[in-house]
């Protein structure tokens, strides 16, 4: 689940890799906004711990795999 940078979009996911867009109006509270933007920081902080210091050309590589098991995956709990 994602909101758009101006907080009127709602999108999320399903693990049959579909996306729905949902337009909302929120206005979130203070806390809301700490929390959502805490979420973003720490992704982020998170990623570049994890792939930080891998070259772009191994990164894109490991992407590429990991697409194609995760596409395994769902074809296998999710047969069409």
């Amino acid at each position: 689940m994602a909101f758009s940078p101006d907080g009127r979009t709602l999108a999320t996911g399903a693990y049959d890799g579909t996306v729905r867009l949902r337009a909302i109006m929120v206005r979130l509270s203070e806390q809301g906004q700490l929390l959502i933007a805490g979420w973003g920081t720490d992704r982020e902080h998170g990623t570049a711990q994890v792939l930080g210091g891998i070259p772009a050309d191994e990164l894109a590589v490991f992407s590429a795999v990991l697409g194609r098991v995760l596409a395994q995956l769902r074809a296998t709990y999710h047969p069409s």
